[in-house]
């Protein structure tokens, strides 16, 4: 939880656009509030008396004054046009998001029945950011992986030793029977069991009678032994009765989980080991020389039956797989306390280590510790297991210059990157006599770091470098993550959407590469750049090498592979922009031995000095800070812990969900939001110039054409509802359509929805639309004895029209719920108007608009100037939308033309082979059964490719 620095605040894209041009808005309202006081008070200049203007109450004119006249004249204005700062918008917008986060819950296609976890939003101002992504940043265990741990192999001493995966059906309990029970059986059954032939003879040798350094034990056999005691105990794994159950409860909280990391990769039920009073059973070996196929089992010491259930409880699946391994071949651990650790060792029986200390992993150190006394010998002995970089570096002098030792050094090293290449987790064991002076004296040094206040955590680390040191090399384990089911399809997709991934691991740089390939991160013709260098300085020329490479030939795509140790390099100020401008041209990349620290530094730099939306894609504690800083994160409920989930933005159970999370999701609610933002901009200025324009004509009176109520309930009811609706529902194209069409995404990420110049076409599409629908009714009632309610009411009625039209133009699918609405609500104004008019006799004092709705109505030119008046304010919005998907169409349209000609094609193609033929009598007729020459399958196949057609069956 160090790497957690607490969330940050997150607002979209768009939500920063919309701040833009609320600004606009504010310097619109102000200009509009300064022309019209100024050109009030120059009106009312030009009379002598200005208290005696009819209808314009100013008091006594000795106590008018032109300053205080201004100021109250330009804050009548704010009042009238106050609704050019659509202040309704935010709750609109709170509203929309609601929505849209509803309807991703309820995907069905986002829950993972193997775990039974849902998709769950922690975010609600952002889900339209799922549409712009620019960069993903993935860790890769437990994100890409399964994070099911398998043993696969191990090399002790320099030898390889392979490990076959245990079958899926066979127990761990009926395996443990099977290795150590029966050993009297042949080799070839061990063989098939999963274990080693040969690290059983080691293990269950007699020669080991006790732990430590004895003379008269072949060195090998000692390594193997000491290679599995620390296996076994060099870990936090706790040893339990019960298994905790793995769900969320309804807080959203995980409790710490147990999980079978067994070595097949199952999850089968965990091993029983009961201490029996009765018979004790010793893993040992009678007689090595009497049969070179068979083992035999002597009953000695003190057995272990399968009574009582044993649980290991791990903080990763990494410790778990180890520990399992250990127990496999007969090193078990029986118990932990604080203090104390309990094993069972072949040839030995119960043993009991007292722990000293146990020194945790930490990223920087990238290893962990445990010193325990010998109970017999007393020697103080320290077994380390880390990264191959952080252990072969500190082993002591032995193995640079001894040839035996460093034989094993340059085996143990062979197999490493052999495992890596093979796309396994590697990890190095060693161990250390420490003397007991030493130990006396370290020991203080590391109190005193504990009880320090400051820097605490640097102290510590200092104080474990100090006594892990001159390491003798045990051996190296390799274990198998395997990907996620859809994980090769998700990342070749996402890349096509036009989607940078970066993959972000502690691993090793072999096992990473072997990864990138087998998810479809880096493809067979993609030019891949390996950076990886000692110092600043070269790994500027490195970076500025590659880029020469690059200009050179910019038609293949670049893929790069760099260390933790270049990526530091690469951070620093003097090599960030040599690295940006590295990284732009990338299509992929892969950090490998990274730090929780440089995650979230990576994510930072490309998030500030590239100006992309960031996407930060984790399971474990160690993505915490890289979700946090990214401007969307998400969490996998894996099995490293809630920390990730509980840190993110959204939660998802499997990568393979970022998929439809993003290319359909994503699209739908950028293209929503987007439009929705365009019409709510619109609805509110096209009102507000209406009653502007009235005000040339009324002196600059402050006058409203348009009844106070209705102007009021037309922005709160009458058309707030059906574009509510249409930010929630609507859309663009099928869900089938965005899967099969990745290129489809790239809208968002342009962002050319919704620009910085979207606001001033709106601007002028509702300047012109309120001309013509002041202008028309104004040219039409011009010298007439229509009153001001008439005048208004007729205004009204072609407002509320003119929207509804506007709406429906800028619709792309339509629903029985949007057309009821909309019809409803126009109808509902209607009735209000009816209604008001007709009870009403002082709602909008002075003024009386009884009966005004009424005998509009009666008029005829009333319906005549509604219809001219709506047809021509939209015009230009209808003829721009013609050009555009006529001329230069956007991605989306074309895709939308293209499927409604494949329907129709279908349709014609379909009527035409149903009319041509009749079935044979006794057969019913269908779609299939025609006598075009094309195939059936082919008919049939071509038919159901349409997402929209849908034609009955014709019967004889």
């Amino acid at each position: 939880m160090l790497n957690n620095r607490g969330p940050r605040y997150k607002r979209s894209k768009l939500e920063c656009k919309i701040n833009r041009d609320i600004v606009w808005c504010a310097l619109l309202l102000i200009f509009l509030c300064v022309f019209c006081a100024a050109a009030s008070v120059i009106w009312l200049n030009k009379y002598v008396n200005p208290e005696n203007i009819p209808f314009v109450p100013y008091g006594d004119s000795a106590q008018y004054n032109l300053g205080l006249r201004a100021l109250i004249e330009f804050s009548k204005y704010i009042i009238i046009f106050q609704a050019v700062i659509p202040l309704p918008l935010y709750v609109s917008i709170e509203i929309v998001k609601l929505g849209h986060v509803f309807f991703i819950n309820q995907d069905l296609n986002l829950y993972h029945e193997g775990t039974g976890k849902p998709f769950e939003c922690r975010a609600l101002n952002i889900a339209e950011d799922l549409g712009q992504v620019d960069y993903i940043f993935s860790d890769k265990t437990g994100t890409l992986t399964e994070n099911k741990m398998v043993f696969m192999c191990c090399s002790i001493g320099g030898v390889d030793f392979p490990h076959k995966p245990i079958e899926e059906n066979l127990d761990i309990e009926d395996h443990a029977r099977q290795s150590f029970s029966n050993m009297s059986r042949t080799s070839s059954v061990l063989t098939e069991s999963g274990l080693e032939q040969q690290l059983l003879y080691m293990l269950a040798s007699q020669h080991t009678s006790s732990l430590g350094t004895q003379p008269d034990i072949p060195a090998d056999i000692q390594c193997v032994h000491e290679f599995f005691l620390l296996l076994a105990i060099c870990n936090t794994v706790v040893v339990s009765n019960h298994p905790h159950e793995d769900k969320l409860n309804d807080a959203g909280f995980m409790p710490a989980s147990y999980y079978d990391a067994s070595l097949n990769g199952s999850l089968p039920n965990s091993p029983t080991f009961k201490k029996s009073e009765s018979q004790k059973t010793m893993f040992s070996i009678i007689d090595l020389q009497s049969s070179s196929t068979s083992l035999e089992a002597s009953v000695a010491g003190s057995e272990y039956s399968f009574d009582r259930k044993i649980c290991y409880e791990a903080e990763s699946p990494d410790e778990l797989a180890l520990v399992r391994a250990a127990k496999s071949y007969g090193c078990q651990l029986l118990k932990r306390s604080k203090d104390f650790v309990h094993v069972f060792l072949p040839g030995q029986g119960d043993v009991t280590l007292k722990i000293l200390h146990v020194l945790q992993f930490d990223s920087d150190r990238k290893r962990m510790s445990v010193i325990v006394e010998h109970p017999a010998s007393g020697e103080i002995i320290l077994y380390t297991k880390g990264a191959d970089c952080s252990i072969l570096e500190r082993l002591n002098s032995t193995y640079h210059e001894e040839p035996e030792a460093k034989k094993i050094l340059q085996n143990t090293s062979d197999h490493i990157i052999q495992y890596a290449l093979q796309g396994l987790r590697t990890l190095c064991m060693a161990k250390r006599v420490i003397g007991r002076a030493e130990y006396e004296t370290w020991q203080q040094s590391y109190n005193v770091a504990q009880a320090a206040l400051e820097n605490k955590d640097e102290l510590l680390k200092n104080s474990a470098d100090d006594i892990e040191k001159d390491f003798e090399l045990l051996g190296a384990t390799g274990i198998e993550d395997t990907l996620q089911d859809g994980v090769p399809d998700t990342v070749a997709t996402l890349r096509k959407a036009g989607i940078k991934i970066w993959v972000l691991t502690g691993d090793k740089q072999e096992t990473a590469v072997q990864v990138a390939y087998s998810t479809k991160l880096f493809s067979t013709n993609q030019q891949v750049l390996y950076l990886s260098c000692s110092d600043m300085r070269s790994t500027q020329e490195r970076m500025t090498e590659y880029l020469k490479q690059i200009h050179l030939d910019q038609s293949r795509e670049v893929g790069l592979i760099i260390d933790g140790s270049t990526l530091s390099f690469a951070l620093e100020k003097s090599c960030q922009d040599c690295f940006l401008e590295l990284v732009v041209h990338c299509n992929s990349v892969v950090c490998c031995r990274v730090t929780p620290l440089q995650k979230g530094a990576v994510v930072r730099i490309v998030r500030d000095n590239l100006k992309k939306l960031t996407l930060a894609v984790g399971d474990g504690a160690n993505d915490v800070n890289m979700i946090q800083t990214a401007d969307i994160g998400i969490g996998i409920s894996g099995q490293e812990g809630m920390q990730a989930v509980m840190s993110s933005d959204f939660s998802i159970a499997r990568f393979r969900f970022l998929k439809r999370l993003l290319l359909v999701h994503g699209h739908w609610c950028y293209h929503r939001f987007a439009h929705f933002l365009s019409f709510m901009f619109y609805k509110n200025l096209i009102s507000t110039f209406v009653l502007f324009w009235f005000q040339i004509f009324s002196g600059y009176s402050g006058s409203m054409q348009l009844g106070g109520i209705f102007l009021m309930l037309e922005h709160v009811l009458f058309t707030s509802l059906p574009p509510l609706l249409n930010g929630i529902l609507d859309k663009d194209l099928s869900a089938e359509t965005l899967y099969e069409n990745p290129e489809l995404y790239k809208q968002g990420p342009s962002g050319e929805l919704y620009t910085k110049w979207s606001f001033f076409g709106i601007l002028l599409d509702s300047l012109f639309q309120s001309i013509a629908l002041y202008f028309i009714p104004h040219l039409a009632y011009f010298d007439s004895n229509t009153g001001i309610w008439e005048f208004g009411t007729t205004m009204m009625v072609i407002l509320i029209l003119i929207i509804y039209l506007h709406l429906g133009i800028e619709t792309y699918s339509w629903t029985w719920i949007q057309w009821f609405l909309m019809v409803i609500n126009f109808l509902f104004f209607w009735c209000c108007m009816i209604v008001v008019h007709a009870f009403c006799l002082d709602c909008e004092h002075p003024g009386n608009p009884y009966w005004v709705m009424e005998n509009t109505l009666a008029k005829p030119t009333h319906v005549l100037i509604v219809v001219i008046t709506s047809v021509i304010a939209l015009i230009p919005r209808f003829l721009y939308r013609v050009f555009q998907w006529t001329f230069w169409p956007n991605d989306v349209m074309s895709m939308t033309k293209k499927i409604k000609l494949q329907n129709q094609e279908l349709t014609s193609e379909d009527s035409l082979d149903m009319t041509e033929t009749t079935p044979p009598s006794g057969f019913k007729r269908n779609r299939i059964w025609t006598t075009n020459t094309r195939e059936p399958q082919q008919v049939y196949r071509r038919q159901t490719s349409s997402e929209h057609i849908s034609h009955p069956s014709i019967f004889s």
